[in-house]
Parts: structure tokens; sequence; C-alpha cells
């Protein structure tokens, strides 16, 4: 977890990118954020960022977290039909990133989304090579080429 993470410093609020950990407060869902860093600023209107979904297993992890007192073992669905869209809004500061604010309770950071009906607890990010290594194993997955061939001649090969 400490290779794979990078640590936060005091009241600087997270920005949403590439490698950003959040958790969906209405389905408690682990997401990683893939959207690349470059499409991530100078943002002007509301933009739409993809997550890959994280699920807990005991065996065979992508990454560890540590999450509400406790660590969770976490594996990525890499498959293009797993992905969840959610629209942001730039923060009102005019810095054109997306920002994360106060929760209610002042205890987490969270990215409100789809003009306030969501909201995404942060609860972490990913070292940039840590980040990097998992979009290219999405993007990976997204490339295979499919064709239907004969099996007599797939097999000949």
């Amino acid at each position: 977890m400490l290779m794979s993470s990078k640590m936060q410093y005091g009241a600087i609020p997270p920005r949403l990118r590439l490698g950003v950990l959040v958790r969906n407060s209405s389905t408690d869902q682990f997401l990683l954020c893939m959207q690349p860093v470059c499409d991530s600023v100078r943002l002007t209107e509301q933009t739409s960022f993809p997550f890959l979904p994280l699920d807990e297993t005991p065996s065979n992890w992508d990454l560890a977290l540590a999450y509400s007192g406790g660590y969770h073992l976490l594996k990525l669905r890499f498959r293009i039909r797993d992905l969840f869209m959610a629209a942001f809004t730039p923060s009102a500061d005019s810095s054109g990133v997306v920002r994360a604010e106060r929760s209610g309770d002042g205890q987490h950071w969270v990215f409100i989304a789809n003009d306030g009906q969501e909201s995404f607890e942060w609860v972490g990010e990913l070292r940039d090579n840590f980040a990097q290594k998992f979009a290219n194993r999405f993007a990976e997955s997204v490339s295979r080429v499919g064709v239907n061939e004969s099996e007599w001649l797939r097999l000949a090969k």
C-alpha cells in the first residue's frame, strides 16, 4: 500500500484525475478514476470521467487500500462493460479542474457529480507509475481484436 499510494498532506483539496480512488457514497463501491491527466485540466464545462470498479477479494488482488480503520484488498475489473461514467462540473474557482469539497460533517473530501445527484468520497490516490500501469492494462483489454475465423484455420496456425 505504501509503495503504490501518494501521501496526502495538509488541507489541500484533492483533484480528480487518473489514479484517484473514490468510494461511491450511494453504493459503497470503490472506483479508480481513469481520466488521463491531460483531459482533467482546462475544463470549461461539465465533463464525464470514467471509473473502473474495484472488488474486494482475499487473493489475487491488484492493490491494498487503507480505509475507515481497516485494509481492503481490491481487484480491478478491466472490461469496458464494467466502466462507470459520472459527469463533474469544474470547480467554481475557475481553475479548470474538478476539486473535492469538504463533506457536510467536515471529515472527508467528496467530489459532487451529475449536478449534485451523486457524491464520491476521496479515499486516496495512486502514485503516477501505478496509475499508468492500470491504465495500460485497461487499454490492452479494450484493444483486443475479436474475429470470427474458422476454427480449423485458427488451430492450423
